[in-house]
């Protein structure tokens, strides 16, 4: 009978990689976000305007 070959170290590895690409990704989205939402503030109250 065969050995079924150890590919655990390699499905870490990807899941690892997979899990760090989805947390940065999520991090530079919540920093786009604080920042529109600082943007969005400064321009509503710089001009005096509402709306616009």
């Amino acid at each position: 009978m065969d050995q079924v070959p150890n590919t655990m170290p390699g499905l870490l590895l990807g899941y690892s990689v997979i899990w760090g690409i989805l947390a940065i990704y999520i991090l530079t989205l919540g920093l786009r976000i604080r920042a529109l939402n600082k943007k969005l503030k400064n321009d509503g109250e710089g001009n005096g305007k509402a709306g616009s």
